[in-house]
């Protein structure tokens, strides 16, 4: 599940359409890698009692890393394009 939710998260555009995200976190694995700002103590309350404390967190740090990964390419590409 780290797998998929990091893919989801790494979308600037449309998920994957292999998405193994389950349809109950991907508002939130979206909410986190697009607007992570929004998310609230009732969203991480409401995945607690789905995931436990331990699986909120992988899932969360999972969204985090696949949303920085997409971004740091984005970067390297402009740093790379802007050199030439």
């Amino acid at each position: 599940m780290r797998r998929a939710v990091f893919e989801r998260a790494g979308c600037l555009g449309d998920p994957p359409s292999e998405d193994q995200v389950p349809a109950a976190l991907r508002a939130y694995v979206d909410k986190v890698a697009h607007a992570a700002y929004k998310v609230i103590d009732e969203d991480v309350d409401a995945l607690r009692e789905r995931y436990g404390t331990r699986g909120t967190y992988e899932i969360t740090v999972a969204a985090a890393l696949g949303a920085a990964a997409v971004r740091r390419e984005a970067a390297l590409e402009l740093v790379r394009g802007g050199s030439q």
